[in-house]
């Protein structure tokens, strides 16, 4: 039989850690703290690290290309460049970033499918003036849809720090900050691609190319709303 000892506290240790987690966003909601709020968020910032340069060089050539696209033209402070407001993150003490970016490769004269994947755990590199970027990760996901579904004076305090928007169908919140890439596709080469995103509630497209080592927009739209 399996000595399973070993596991238990870990799994308490993962589990104490998610309760007062979740008990700083609760205890910063009933104080209406920011204080409180701001080592919650610290606190999850200073877990995830960006990913380094180093981890780049030894990464497959989508997940470079996907991180490259995301930093030189589709963070959420570049969202003017695509038409949106300038103060969509700049507005915001706490930017969330996408934790996954959804991708595929098509040929490059049939456009028919490769691959397709995702880019998990995704961590760029987003440099902030001011305020505090940082990654979604499924637990933190879970834990502010659990806090922001018990009323709306919940909602209405996290809004004011952070992007905050009920979804039109079920239950669930969007919490990371526009743009969000609902799809990334290249083309085999990785010279040319596609971006489908969210803002809200609408949608758009855009297209960029890769000239003299790094990605140009050439164009934007919102092209469909929910």
């Amino acid at each position: 039989m399996a000595n399973h000892s070993f596991i238990w506290p870990i799994v308490t240790a993962l589990v104490t850690l998610a309760g007062c987690s979740s008990s700083a966003l609760e205890t910063a909601y009933r104080r209406q703290s920011i204080d409180t709020l701001d080592r919650y968020f610290q606190t999850w910032h200073e877990s995830i690290v960006p990913i380094s340069d180093e981890e780049l060089i030894h990464a497959e050539e989508v997940e470079q290309a996907t991180y490259a696209v995301y930093e030189q033209t589709f963070s959420p402070f570049d969202y003017p460049s695509i038409g949106g407001d300038s103060l969509t993150a700049m507005k915001y003490r706490y930017v969330v970033i996408q934790g996954t970016v959804p991708y595929i490769i098509v040929d490059s004269s049939s456009l028919k499918m490769i691959r397709k994947g995702s880019v998990d755990h995704f961590r760029p590199r987003v440099p902030r003036i001011k305020g505090i970027t940082i990654p979604l990760t499924p637990e933190h996901e879970s834990e502010l849809n659990a806090f922001l579904d018990r009323g709306e004076e919940r909602v209405s305090f996290l809004q004011h720090y952070m992007y905050v928007l009920h979804q039109h169908w079920g239950k669930g919140w969007h919490i990371a900050t526009p743009p969000v890439i609902t799809r990334l596709q290249f083309n085999q080469t990785f010279l040319s691609a596609r971006v489908w995103f969210r803002v809200g509630y609408e949608f758009g497209q855009a297209s960029l190319t890769k000239q003299g080592g790094l990605w140009i927009l050439s164009n934007a739209e919102i092209d469909a709303i929910e």
